[in-house]
């Protein structure tokens, strides 16, 4: 009854009407949100909500405009969570996130097996001269791709790796090996008929 968690396209105009109320219940606190919900029952967990917004942005930086569509891949939480609290400030533009994307994009689509699998996460992001956690950079992914130009000038908040829920289930590892807490997101039913109807 669970519908494909990837191998599927998000429209452009969804992904970003989902962003923005992401960013909006995001606000200014440091714990990221806990998944990305698309409406009418599908989500991204964070490592493919990290993932759709580098490929949009890495085909922006290539062709200079948005793609119409992007599709879900198949990725893994970061190897290596980032567990330092000592925020990394400062301001960048959106075009700078943009390219900044375009140096792991490829790595996300590779599913081959290898012991260490290519399609992680990255455990951080360099953009510029900033060594950034990927929840800081998920919050500029998410802000580039809502931002009226690539010239925008982002501002660089602190972001912590976890949604609050995701603490309850560090009981028997170390926090830096938690990578997998960002591939969780509630499972969507494929669903049709009256019982669809009666849900929504």
């Amino acid at each position: 009854m669970v519908a494909p968690a990837w191998g599927y396209d998000v429209p452009l105009k969804t992904l970003r009407a989902a962003v923005g109320e992401m960013l909006k219940s995001w606000g200014n606190e440091p714990t990221p949100p806990k998944f990305l919900n698309l409406g009418d029952f599908h989500f991204l967990s964070l490592a493919e909500t990290f993932q759709v917004l580098a490929d949009a942005l890495a085909e922006q930086n290539r062709t200079g405009k948005l793609p119409q569509q992007v599709r879900v891949a198949a990725v893994h939480g970061p190897l290596e969570v980032a567990t330092d609290f000592t925020p990394v400030l400062g301001e960048v533009t959106a075009a700078a996130v943009a390219q900044a994307s375009t140096g792991f994009v490829a790595k996300l689509h590779d599913d081959s097996w290898i012991p260490v699998p290519n399609n992680v996460v990255p455990t951080r992001v360099k953009v510029g001269a900033l060594d950034l956690n990927p929840a800081q950079y998920l919050r500029l992914m998410a802000e580039a791709l809502v931002a009226p130009s690539p010239d925008a000038r982002l501002t660089v908040k602190p972001a912590t790796m976890f949604a609050s829920p995701n603490y309850l289930g560090m009981r028997t590892r170390v926090a830096r090996d938690m990578g997998a807490v960002w591939t969780y997101k509630p499972a969507a039913l494929s669903l049709s008929g009256p019982v669809l109807s009666a849900l929504k």
